[in-house]
């Protein structure tokens, strides 16, 4: 298991429909196996292109919802890798990404908001302790390989409007 230290994300949405926003993103997260096995910090640097699919429902004039799923492709690789006895197979690891979300949002502005956001990226590529010799540390490396990589994301997120101002559809 690694343990996150940092994801980051941005996109680019515009409303399509009612409610309907449809975009493109970025995403750059930095996760280490620091803590998890003594001795050793092999690091995991993951960069993702994705199309975003959301929908906005309105509690309140300044309380939205948004329900949102990503599809894309990651391209990582790993830093710090120290094998002991075995090879290093690779370094790089590539999925495709799937990533339901969902966030709260309070409207501070016009358009300017702030929100508690929750995701899950799932990476249908399995992933194989052994590429980066993990092994040679931990007999559990190896165990999980035929499964996909899920992450669990829970953070903070903001939303800045630009051109045509965002209108509510529910009043207070």
């Amino acid at each position: 298991t690694f343990k996150g230290i940092y994801e980051v994300k941005a996109a680019l949405t515009m409303r399509v429909a009612d409610c309907f926003n449809l975009g493109v993103g970025m995403k750059n997260a930095f996760i280490s196996t620091q803590e998890r096995i003594i001795n050793l910090d092999t690091r995991m640097q993951l960069y993702t292109a994705y199309l975003k699919f959301a929908y906005n429902r309105f509690h309140t004039a300044r309380t939205y919802s948004s329900f949102g799923f990503n599809v894309g492709y990651n391209n990582s690789f790993f830093t710090n890798v120290k094998p002991l006895f075995s090879p290093i197979i690779s370094k790089e690891y590539t999925s495709l990404v799937f990533e339901p979300e969902y966030s709260i949002n309070f409207a501070v502005e016009e358009s300017f908001s702030i929100g508690m956001f929750v995701s899950y990226t799932y990476m249908l590529t399995p992933y194989s302790a052994k590429n980066i010799a993990m092994q040679d540390y931990s007999s559990k490396a190896t165990l999980g390989e035929n499964s996909a990589v899920g992450i669990l994301n829970i953070g903070f997120s903001f939303y800045v409007g630009m051109g045509r101002r965002f209108k509510p559809n529910v009043q207070d």
